[in-house]
């Protein structure tokens, strides 16, 4: 997948790749998934997922946590910033971008002040599949549902892109 400016996120999925190992991730909160990151995570980090699933299905930590950052209500609201992912992936995450009505402005103003760099955002029941750090499926589980990637323009505003989000059937 090509990116569309440097560290900018892919602009689309290269290729769908479901025959190799995969780390689906699903967690409590950012709070406690973060706290606990010395304990599981040996550093430097030394660890490679050859196939690493997000998923913004109602547990946005499992999501956030791989990412540089993204935004998280653990402490209530108003949504905080979470700036210290694990970076595994370089970019910010929003879930349940389409279900919390201060998800989309809360990213925006983050990405635009620089605080988070650009990155990709869910929908409820929608899920991001990275190889390495290379976005190339987009699926979700819920017939309409998108998920969208998040690029800071020069003046600060974001620009935000649908991207091909593959219906998953049983």
């Amino acid at each position: 997948m090509r990116q569309s400016q440097q560290g900018s996120p892919p602009t689309r999925p290269s290729r769908t790749s479901a025959h190799h190992p995969a780390a689906l991730s699903r967690a409590a909160s950012p709070p406690t998934a973060l706290r606990v990151r010395p304990i599981c995570i040996p550093q430097p980090l030394g660890i490679e997922f050859p196939r690493l699933a997000t998923d913004g299905n109602a547990v946005s930590a499992g999501s956030v946590c791989w990412f540089a950052g993204g935004t998280t209500d653990s402490f209530g609201l108003p949504l905080r910033p979470v700036t210290d992912g694990l970076g595994f992936l370089p970019y910010s995450n929003s879930p349940h971008h389409d279900a919390e009505e201060q998800r989309r402005p809360t990213i925006h103003r983050l990405i635009g002040e620089g605080a988070l760099p650009d990155g990709y955002a869910s929908d409820n029941g929608t899920g991001l599949i990275f190889e390495g750090t290379e976005l190339v499926d987009c699926v979700t589980e819920v017939d309409g549902a998108t998920t969208w990637q998040m690029t800071r323009r020069r003046d600060g505003t974001v620009d935000e892109v649908p991207l091909p989000t593959r219906l998953l059937s049983l």
